[in-house]
């Protein structure tokens, strides 16, 4: 027996290099968390963040390429040669007001254990494959993998893998589909004390379609999401609002069925201007992001070798489901959006909790572990041939069945 973390694991029954490895390198991974724990960058603007972890990944001999896919905060790490192409996924940006809240600061160093560890065991087994690392930026809502989907980055990738700290260990349910707009009302400004009748009030219409949207929600499809804030409700009160702004974001788990909430969106937004006489402009954001293929064989692994680990908090499947831009990567490539848990308490991610206990021992000690399975999962899936077959066939059936 031999100690790991705080679980004790059987030598045989997990690669012993891949958990020598991460354990040597543990201090490194543990502090590069801390560092960008400790300065949170928002998305595209991930300076420090993306230096820290090329210096480690040339430290550790691979060969980086930065800027990468046309944007400045992303990088390619590369080891080794050969088929297949194993891509391990770093993000590392931040949230706007609440920093690491979303425990990015952990993915960046899990996602480099992994490729480490798994190079090293590639080239000590004699095993064919390249081991890539990709940085990932601006995830928060701007989406810096589609760019690199757009580029066709991960077209020749066999596997791609990352693990996400979260209240419980768990595999991935997938990804909603998502679309981003920004709703305009434009009315006529008038005294809302002496002249009211002159105006035409463009906060009423942006009421009018909240109502409108809280009406309509009865009658979605489960799992699909329609939320949205005011942006803009106008200046003061003895004032009628000439102008008044939203932004919602519409999710679904298919792209069809979201297709139907956009048109009924669109319907609704229009009803409201003509209630209040105003005129209303609809912009679609850029940052829309497909719904995600599960492979339900690497979940099935990711689960049993996290049993192994001795992992905590482990279930089956994690409730709730948000929106990534993994879930277009997850078109191109066998991809596994695992999760750690990294905290014994329930704690909502894109919380000011979450953000404390992102950068706590408890968290290290997952992220260590969640990194040590997703080599031993790459490297299974270099060494296993069924296990392998078993991936890909399962990938392109989810690839006709979503055509």
């Amino acid at each position: 027996m031999r100690e790991f973390g705080n679980a004790k694991v059987k030598k045989g029954k997990m690669n012993k290099l891949i958990l020598d490895t991460i354990e040597k390198k543990s201090d490194l991974l543990i502090d590069l968390s801390k560092k960008i724990h400790s300065s949170p960058e928002l998305g595209f603007d991930e300076k420090k963040a993306c230096r820290w972890q090329i210096d480690l990944l040339k430290k550790l001999g691979f060969k980086v390429t930065s800027p990468f896919a046309g944007m400045k905060t992303a990088f390619a790490a590369q080891k080794g040669g050969g088929e297949p192409r194993i891509a391990f996924l770093s993000e590392y940006d931040a949230l706007p007001e609440l920093g690491h809240a979303c425990g990015h600061n952990l993915i960046a160093p899990c996602s480099i254990g992994a490729a480490e560890a798994f190079a090293l065991s590639l080239k000590k087994e004699n095993l064919s494959g390249t081991t890539l690392v990709y940085g990932t930026p601006a995830e928060e809502g701007k989406g810096g993998k589609l760019n690199m989907v757009s580029k066709g980055i991960f077209r020749e990738a066999g596997l791609v893998l990352m693990a996400h700290p979260s209240p419980v260990t768990s595999g991935w349910g997938g990804f909603l589909a998502i679309r981003r707009f920004k709703v305009e009302f434009f009315g006529r400004a008038s005294h809302a004390a002496a002249s009211p009748e002159k105006g035409l009030n463009a906060l009423d219409a942006n009421l009018l379609l909240f109502q409108g949207i809280n009406a309509f929600r009865q009658h979605i499809m489960d799992k699909s999401r329609i939320h949205g804030i005011i942006e803009n409700g106008g200046s003061v009160p003895n004032i009628i609002p000439e102008y008044s702004s939203s932004s919602f974001y519409l999710r679904s788990p298919t792209e069809k069925y979201l297709k139907q909430i956009v048109k009924k969106f669109g319907q609704i937004v229009k009803g409201a201007a003509m209630m209040t006489g105003t005129k209303f402009k609809i912009c679609e954001g850029v940052e829309s992001y497909k719904a995600g293929l599960v492979v339900e064989a690497l979940n099935r692994e990711f689960l049993k070798i996290a049993k192994e680990l001795k992992m905590k908090r482990i279930e089956p499947g994690r409730d709730g489901m948000g929106s990534s831009d993994f879930g277009d990567v997850s078109r191109r490539a066998p991809g596994l959006h695992a999760y750690f848990s990294i905290s014994d308490k329930d704690c909502p991610l894109h919380s000011k909790n979450f953000e404390k206990n992102a950068n706590s021992r408890r968290a290290f000690d997952s992220m260590l572990k969640a990194s040590a399975v997703l080599a031993n999962i790459a490297l299974n899936f270099c060494s296993n041939t069924k296990f392998r077959t078993e991936v890909i066939s399962e990938f392109k059936k989810n690839i006709r069945n979503c055509s």
